[in-house]
């Protein structure tokens, strides 16, 4: 059973919650977006108008997803990617009008996502869960950079 293997089980969540979170973006009228797009348009809200290497930091996708997902809101005129003014190897990825309309919508899905996965969860134990989530993050961040030294 799944509760016998932690991996297993965080994978297993990994891949229901994004199903899930296809489901509820599409459902907040957002059928064009993948699960992919809809981390790409949070970590743009956040912070707008970055280079593409820190913004793949921020979501945690691969070259290959984060490139195509890019390409794909692109075509949409979703992001708009530009060379940077000082250093033109650089690729800035900025939200346009249209992008930014996404947010309310975006959001009401996260919060649907968020209520899913902590649903008879108490508080308390949702502050440990998300100090060892973290921790985790950071553990195979570090080991992941390391490797690509």
């Amino acid at each position: 059973m799944m509760q016998d293997n932690s991996l297993l089980a965080l994978s297993g969540v990994y891949h229901i919650k994004e199903r899930l979170f296809s489901r509820l973006l599409r459902r907040h009228g957002m059928e064009k977006l993948s699960p992919a797009q809809g981390r790409i348009l949070m970590a743009l809200w956040e912070q707008d108008d970055i280079p593409v290497r820190q913004l793949a930091f921020l979501t945690s996708l691969d070259k290959s997803t984060l490139s195509l997902s890019l390409s794909r809101m692109e075509q949409f005129g979703i992001i708009l990617r530009s060379g940077d003014a000082s250093d033109r190897r650089i690729v800035r990825v900025r939200l346009t009008e249209h992008g930014k309309k996404y947010r309310h919508a975006c959001a009401a899905a996260m919060e649907e996502l968020t209520e899913i996965l902590f649903r008879g969860i108490p508080a308390s134990e949702r502050t440990t869960f998300l100090q060892v989530l973290t921790q985790m993050f950071d553990n195979v961040s570090a080991q992941e950079q390391a490797q690509e030294l």
